[in-house]
């Protein structure tokens, strides 16, 4: 009993520290080329995963929102159509982090 109590604790640390690992050399999860694929199969997941990159963009970067003027009034879907359109018209770029390629769209498409 012993040992098969220490062998699944062996296994859930090894489990655990594969999943911390970056999935990218650069030390970023996802990238431009693996949001868009998630977003064109599922556009509520891609909502989603805008909000956060707008919420860690807003807490991590305040200089970024110097650089952008969001319009009042828009929404998490027009964030995102603006995003996903950034991605398809930035093929040679999307290798690049998810998140980055957001801000870029941000600067972009709403600039001060």
């Amino acid at each position: 009993m012993a040992y098969a109590l220490k062998r699944f604790l062996a296994s859930l640390l090894v489990t655990a520290a594969i999943a911390v690992l970056p999935a990218h050399g650069n030390g970023y999860f996802l990238s431009g080329n693996e949001a868009l694929e998630l977003c064109s199969a599922d556009p509520n997941f891609c909502e989603g995963l805008v909000m956060a990159f707008n919420d860690a963009s807003t807490f991590y970067n305040h200089n970024l929102w110097n650089r952008v003027c969001m319009p009042e009034g828009a929404t998490s879907t027009q964030i995102k159509d603006v995003y996903l359109l950034f991605l398809k018209e930035h093929p040679a770029d999307r290798h690049d982090s998810a998140i980055s390629q957001f801000i870029r769209a941000l600067i972009d498409s709403f600039p001060c």
